[in-house]
């Protein structure tokens, strides 16, 4: 059995139902539908929260009993293409897949599943008619209001963008008329000029039925969406142009999702004048660290995904770390907090949490160095799971025959390790709060330990439930917060990843 958990707004319930789709024909299994997660996404236009209800699709909703099997007996996984170890059962989540490489088998398929089941209402079939009668119909999809609250994942595309795919559509087809679809129509209506003509589509019966209409025009340029990205997929005009974003979202995700046959335009997601806290905060203790601090800073700063702040919290060094710090560029991104007298790891690190704006926050030690990509894949966590605690729990051990060969360790060779408890998992893994025996089991310093790998809290979850460094405890308290952020948490993902190293030792 595939079991789906769908969420979000219609282009990613689509996306989960077409990976699903196509791995349950690969296993010869049935496709189960979960709806628990889709109903805790609203948006402005959305009239419900299950989306796929009006299309053509094997509409076959899974029992909690169902669920419960799968998840304790089966592979849970993000979303992904091939079946691994003859698995019949999985359990699918997020929105990892935004690509037709990861049903194009099953591409008649899932073609004549996503057609709507029932004719269009009254005004969605006055538009449906005007759409066709045009010479030259491009649809534009314009993402402005919602995505106000997700800037720093996805990013609002400039108008400009829009202007430019029209002035490249109109060197081969004339008489273009341009269909405006979008979640904020008066805001388009305000800042959209156009040097053709515009038809500002409105009042449709169901976005499921608006969606149908972009898949009508002739053309599409569409936004960051995957709302707009299916209608163009859909379309089925043999000669038409599709124009997406490049790249596809501001912190980089998702871009290896677009057809090959589409027109890539570049967009500079910075050139939208609208301030958001960060994804991140990291959260570093430093005392008399200047040994190791040029080499920590290089990698927080050359972050692949540069939505984060960085707080350094000096506690009174007396090596010149602070002098380091003050010659890195001190900007809204990088904060120095100097302690003045020694306060500790636990006051430092709980001053820099005061002081933290992200939806997550990272404590590291001046000693310690993330990868590259840290921010990054955090962002692709955070897409699709908004939960309490994102570990990575592979870590590094001394080995005479294997090299990290990433950063200098002192002239030590290590090995990648991973704990057995976590020997299976090759993909992010859920542990949410009904499952308290495997929480429970977590409870211990020699499995807490092994999140001495990168740990990420979500910052109103640590505020919510009043969880702090003890500072009145001297050994043990790292310990101690964790004990305290697993037995408070709702939900934890665990992924195999090592993004951390400690230059001291050997983790």
């Amino acid at each position: 059995m595939v079991i789906v958990e769908l969420s979000g707004g219609l282009g990613n319930q689509l996306f989960q139902y077409a990976v699903s789709r196509c791995l349950a024909l690969k296993l010869n299994t049935e496709l189960k539908l979960d709806l628990s997660k889709a109903k805790v996404y609203l948006y402005p236009k959305h009239h419900g929260f299950y989306r796929l209800g009006d299309f053509n699709i094997q509409e076959n909703i899974a029992t909690p009993e169902e669920i419960a099997r799968v998840k304790a007996t089966g592979i849970i996984a993000p979303p992904f293409p091939n079946p691994v170890n003859n698995q019949q059962d999985f359990f699918l989540w997020g929105h990892a897949f935004h690509s037709e490489g990861a049903f194009i088998e099953a591409d008649d398929i899932i073609r004549r599943e996503f057609t709507l089941k029932n004719p269009l209402h009254r005004v969605s079939a006055a538009w449906q008619k005007k759409i066709l009668a045009a010479e030259n119909s491009v649809a534009l999809h314009i993402r402005h209001g919602d995505y106000l609250d997700s800037i720093h994942i996805i990013g609002l595309i400039p108008l400009d963008y829009y202007r430019t795919c029209i002035a490249e559509l109109k060197k081969f087809f004339p008489n273009l008329t341009a269909f405006i679809f979008s979640d904020d129509l008066k805001w388009v209506r305000e800042n959209l000029k156009l040097d053709v003509p515009m038809e500002f589509v409105e009042d449709c019966e169901s976005d499921n039925e608006e969606f149908y209409l972009i898949s009508l025009c002739k053309h599409t340029i569409i936004a960051n969406s995957t709302f707009s990205w299916w209608a163009a997929w859909l379309n089925p005009n043999p000669n038409k142009r599709v124009f997406a974003p490049l790249p596809w979202a501001r912190s980089g995700l998702w871009d290896n999702g677009i057809p090959a046959s589409w027109t890539r335009v570049s967009v500079d997601y910075e050139n939208v004048p609208i301030d958001c806290p960060p994804l991140l905060s990291i959260i570093v203790y430093a005392r008399n660290n200047a040994a190791n601090l040029g080499f920590m800073l290089s990698n927080i700063l050359n972050q692949t995904f540069r939505d984060y702040e960085l707080l350094i919290i000096d506690d009174a060094s007396t090596d010149g770390s602070e002098n380091i710090f003050r010659q890195i560029h001190i900007n809204n991104k990088v904060a120095l907090i100097s302690s003045g007298s020694v306060i500790g790891k636990a006051a430092a690190w709980n001053k820099g949490l005061d002081y933290a704006r992200g939806e997550y926050v990272l404590f590291l030690n001046g000693d310690e160095i993330i990868f590259s990509d840290t921010v990054h894949v955090l962002c692709q966590i955070y897409s699709s799971r908004k939960a309490d605690i994102v570990a990575a729990v592979q870590y590094l051990e001394e080995n005479p025959e294997g090299d990290l060969g990433v950063v200098n360790m002192q002239g030590k060779k290590f090995f990648r390790r991973i704990d057995k408890q976590f020997e299976t998992l090759n993909v992010a893994q859920i542990f949410q709060d009904y499952n308290l025996r495997q929480k429970i089991m977590m409870i211990g310093s020699q499995v807490l330990n092994t999140l001495l790998g990168t740990k990420f809290f979500r910052r109103d979850f640590l505020t919510k439930n009043s969880i702090r460094f003890n500072e009145n405890i001297t050994t043990d308290f790292e310990l101690h917060f964790i004990t305290n952020a697993i037995m408070a948490s709702k939900e934890i993902v665990f992924i195999p990843n090592l993004f951390l190293v400690t230059t001291s030792d050997k983790n």
